[in-house]
């Protein structure tokens, strides 16, 4: 039976060479990308060499495992070879398409805005009253909160709030944050790097009547330069022998720190 339809073209795709005269020492410049060794056939003096074995490829380099020289007849026969370049049309690119942690902190440089890596916190819950031990000496209250940078230029922005009471008059009863690489006791040693001043921190509290409550804030941008675990600890103070207490009578403390990256 004869063939019904519009007639069958003939097509054909002949396969390109190349010479590569005059080239010499372990590399060779195609002229068309190709994905491997296997994609060209390579000849030296019109003998094939082995893909892989012989000569390796990247893209348009061809490195050979031997050495040829200028007199050498050398030239290649395309297999298969790169035709074009597929760029995805703007916009196509979802978030289903990109694989996650795929992107990097390096890859988000030069954004005109600090960038939150990443937040940690804690509360102080109530009923943990602590009595400073001591006079006139910063002491730990048991309380901070630990974070890791991921880069030594990333800056950490604190905010912290605490209660204290101060129960006799014409004494002061104060905060403070010191960084360090562990955590303080309650009451324990300090060390490490002071935040707010010595003297009497970032606050506190003054009564010339006894009983006195104050909340205390603190909003402060630290420059730790490091990728290590820092430790971020509320401290405390008092003047004289008052009977100050953090964190008494039904009061919380907060604690939250945030990576912001440069």
């Amino acid at each position: 039976m004869a063939y019904i339809g519009n007639p069958v073209d003939t097509a054909f795709t002949s396969l390109l060479k190349q010479d590569l005269t005059g080239a010499s020492g372990t590399s060779l410049t195609l002229t068309h990308a190709v994905a491997n060794a296997n994609d060209i056939a390579l000849y030296i003096n019109n003998v094939r060499q082995e893909p892989t074995e012989a000569y390796s490829v990247n893209g348009t380099t061809v490195t050979l495992t031997g050495t040829v020289a200028g007199t050498d007849d050398i030239y290649v026969i395309y297999l298969a070879r790169a035709v074009q370049t597929t760029v995805p049309p703007d916009g196509s690119v979802s978030t289903a398409k990109i694989a996650d942690s795929a992107v990097t902190l390096a890859k988000t440089t030069g954004l005109p805005f600090g960038k939150i890596l990443q937040a940690v916190g804690d509360k102080l819950g109530t009923s943990n009253g602590i009595t400073p031990n001591a006079n006139n000496t910063w002491l730990g209250t048991g309380f901070g909160k630990s974070i890791t940078p991921s880069s030594t230029s990333s800056k950490i922005l604190i905010m912290c709030s605490v209660n204290l009471y101060n129960g006799d008059t014409s004494n002061y009863y104060m905060a403070n944050i010191y960084r360090h690489s562990a955590a303080f006791t309650a009451n324990g040693a300090v060390s490490g790097t002071q935040l707010f001043a010595d003297t009497r921190g970032f606050g506190g509290h003054y009564t010339n009547s006894g009983n006195g409550f104050e909340n205390l804030s603190a909003f402060l941008i630290d420059s730790p330069n490091t990728t290590s675990e820092i430790y971020y600890n509320v401290c405390h103070k008092r003047s004289g022998t008052s009977s100050g207490i953090f964190d008494g009578y039904g009061m919380d403390n907060t604690l939250v720190l945030l990576e912001v990256g440069s």
